[in-house]
Parts: C-alpha cells; structure tokens; sequence
C-alpha cells in the first residue's frame, strides 16, 4: 500500500489478441487480423523481416482489428501484435510467423546410381506453383552437385568414389525456392578397385583382338580369292 507522502500508481493488465493471421492479397501486400480484446481500443503490430535483420521492424498503431501491410515475395516475417491498455501501456505481444513462399516442399526423392558413369538420376513429386527444380547432392566432405530440370527428373554427374551421398531437391518458382528438406534420399558410391581396372582393361584387349581377328580373316580371304582367280587364268 502507497503512504499519504507518496503517489500510487496502477497499471491495468490486458491480454494480447489471438487468432492471429495473415493472408497475402498481391505480391507486395499482406492483410493482417485477429480476434478484438474487450475493452482494448488500440492495438500496436510490429512486422519483422527474418531473411534480412538489417531492415528496421515496421511497427503501426491502428484501433482496427485488421491492418495491409507491405511485404516482399519469398521472405520470412515475424509478427507481434499487443494491445493497449487505457493508460497506453502494451500488453505482452502475441507472436506469429508469415512466409510470403507459397512453394510446398517435395514430398518423395527416389535415385538410381549408375556405377560406370558415377551419376545418379534423382526423381521426385511435383509441387503444385514450381517452374522449375534444383536437385542437389552432397557427400560426407560436403561438396555438393546439383542439377536443374524443369520436370520431374534429372541426372547428377561427376560423383566422387567410395562416398555417401544425401540427395535433397528444391521447388523454384520466380527466384523462390522452399528450403525445407523435409524429404531427402541416401546413397554410397562404389570404390574403384585395381580389380575392375583390370577387368576393364581385359574388355578393351578382348575387344581389340577381336577387332584384329577380323581384320586378318578378312585378309586371308582376300589372298586366296587372288590365288583362285590367278590359277582361273592359267
């Protein structure tokens, strides 16, 4: 309790709004709501730019329980919203994230691997509003290869031997790509032993020699159809 000397002063508590939520109208716009507290006359909406921190919060006082505001395609938002007390003191805010991405992510990745070439062919589902995709696959180094399709399939080249691979793949639609790799697919490449080098070689001595075994059978029947047409004139 406040002796006879000294000023008292009370702040009345008032909840934050719930129900939170933003619909996106164009691609630089964005409509926020939420349910109204009874007795609150105003509320204070703070919008934060998560991919770029260097850009100051926008905050607005409005005594709607709706607000337009502007925001960039393919970026991540943090909204507060609070409300006033009659004394002008906020509540605790009420917090809610906001992605402008529309893009869902890929939902199945399956690979083939193909020894000899040491490439992989990566297929996945479509993402409804994707114009194109980027797959990628990184090995236990961390080096990643990539390639990009406007499909549903496309094939990585240049893998590296005896490496496990994890393969993820990206839904891009004008500059904006969903980075949640919900789905991914796993892989090891074979080890290139002296074994299959040698097996190789074999091949291409087998096939040399072949190619020389016609060549000389051709020749002899060459020779002795030249023998039979000498002796023919004789």
């Amino acid at each position: 309790m406040c002796s006879q000397s000294e000023w008292c002063v009370f702040f009345l508590v008032v909840q934050p709004p719930v129900n939170i939520t933003a619909m996106r109208i164009d691609d630089v716009t964005t409509r926020i709501s939420w349910q109204p507290v009874a007795a609150v006359l105003m509320y204070q909406v703070t919008v934060r730019n998560l991919d770029d921190p260097t850009i100051k919060p926008s905050a607005y006082n409005v005594s709607d329980t709706k607000l337009m505001v502007p925001t960039r395609p393919c970026t991540n938002y943090m909204i507060l919203v609070s409300s006033f007390s009659k004394f002008l003191v906020p509540s605790e805010p009420t917090n809610y994230a906001y992605t402008t991405n529309a893009l869902s992510p890929v939902s199945s990745v399956s690979v083939v691997y193909t020894c000899p070439s040491n490439a992989v062919m990566v297929s996945w589902s479509s993402v409804s509003g994707a114009k194109s995709y980027m797959a990628t696959a990184m090995d236990g180094n961390g080096t990643t290869m990539l390639c990009t399709s406007q499909s549903t399939s496309c094939q990585i080249t240049g893998l590296k031997c005896n490496q496990p691979y994890v393969v993820n793949v990206l839904p891009v639609s004008d500059n904006c790509k969903n980075l949640v790799n919900t789905t991914s697919a796993t892989f090891q490449t074979e080890i290139l032993t002296n074994h299959s080098s040698k097996k190789a070689l074999q091949v291409g001595l087998a096939t040399l020699h072949c190619s020389l075994s016609v060549s000389t059978i051709g020749s002899a029947k060459d020779r002795l159809g030249q023998s039979q047409r000498s002796m023919s004139i004789e």
